[in-house]
């Protein structure tokens, strides 16, 4: 159902009304932007989609998403795990003036099957449009890494995350205007000083000088681009981050989408309707060591408290972000 710039307009009045930004009481303490980041240009990030969730309760929350094909899009599943109402927004860096607008009181969510919510491990999930998506210059999908990448880390190369979180903790809202920031991924063993449940399913962003994801976020891409066929890859779906904030130089941390291609694959030779394109060849090693900024003493940083990068949008609330102290993880939505 294609929705006309009117009724985009009246449900920005709405939001604003009805779904003043706050952090859910329910869920703890959240949080998930881009931090410290760059404004993105018209067409930089085609298959980027922002999604505003509605949950029970009238509650909203906002996500992003990644567009891998004409009906599907793969997302964090803590975005979508509750989800009664979806509107997708495509082919926009103004987050209310997208290109195609859609939304469903159906949403079709594919979870990982071992998601887990208290671990937040397979944080991940496959979301179909309600329409098929218009392709443009403005609307694109991305491409997922081959199938000979499954194994390859991208430790210490240089990756861009782009969403419309919150741009600072001390902001209450999300940003208007789609960001970005590029930073190198931090290998699982020095992300293990910050987080000790770190997985092989997880790829950490380095977060040095504050740039970084946060509220708003999660769901997103983690892009890594390939020189040699001048073309991004989708890397990492954001799912959290320190609760103690997104500056204060904490690894992000995403799902890493090469160990869910055999899922993925699984998933389209039993459908009809999603065809996705992959990388044509294996990603070799590219920065070395010496580009990623360290911390000092890194082990005296270790903590397993992290936050969920997440945004309510919640009409019985004033516009502001709260949050219950004894939240293990904030999820970056």
């Amino acid at each position: 159902m294609q929705i006309s710039s009117a009724l985009v307009g009246l449900l920005f009045v709405v939001l604003q009304v009805r779904g003043l930004l706050c952090l859910d009481l329910a869920r703890g303490a959240l949080m998930g932007r881009i931090s410290g980041g760059e404004e993105a240009r018209e067409h930089q990030f085609p298959y980027q989609v922002g999604l505003s969730i509605g949950e029970a309760n009238d509650l909203f929350s906002w996500c992003g998403g990644s567009l891998i094909s004409n009906q599907y899009l793969l997302t964090a599943a803590h975005c979508v795990e509750e989800a009664i109402s979806i509107t997708f927004y495509l082919g926009g860096v103004q987050r209310l003036s997208p290109k195609q607008l859609m939304r469903t009181n159906s949403p079709v969510v594919y979870l990982h099957p071992d998601w887990n919510s208290q671990t937040l491990d397979n944080d991940i999930a496959l979301l179909r449009l309600p329409e098929a998506a218009v392709f443009s210059s403005a609307i694109q999908v991305i491409r997922l890494p081959g199938m000979a990448s499954r194994h390859v880390s991208y430790d210490y190369v240089p990756a861009t995350t782009s969403g419309w979180g919150r741009m600072n903790d001390e902001s209450t809202f999300i940003s208007d205007h789609l960001r970005y920031v590029v930073q190198f991924v931090e290998s699982n063993e020095d992300c293990r000083y910050s987080f000790a449940n770190i997985k092989p399913t997880n790829i950490c962003m380095d977060t040095t000088g504050g740039r970084s994801t946060c509220t708003g976020d999660s769901g997103g891409p983690l892009i890594y681009h390939d020189t040699l066929q001048h073309a991004d890859i989708l890397i990492g779906v954001t799912s959290y981050g320190k609760k103690t904030g997104c500056t204060k130089g904490y690894p992000s941390v995403f799902t890493r989408v090469t160990a869910y291609l055999d899922w993925i694959a699984e998933f389209q030779e039993a459908r009809t309707d999603l065809d996705v394109a992959h990388a044509d060849r294996a990603v070799t090693q590219g920065a070395g060591h010496s580009h990623l900024s360290r911390w000092p003493n890194r082990k005296d940083h270790r903590s397993d408290s992290a936050s969920r990068h997440e945004v309510r949008l919640d009409g019985r609330a004033p516009i502001k972000a709260v949050g219950r102290a004894q939240i293990t993880y904030t999820f970056h939505r």
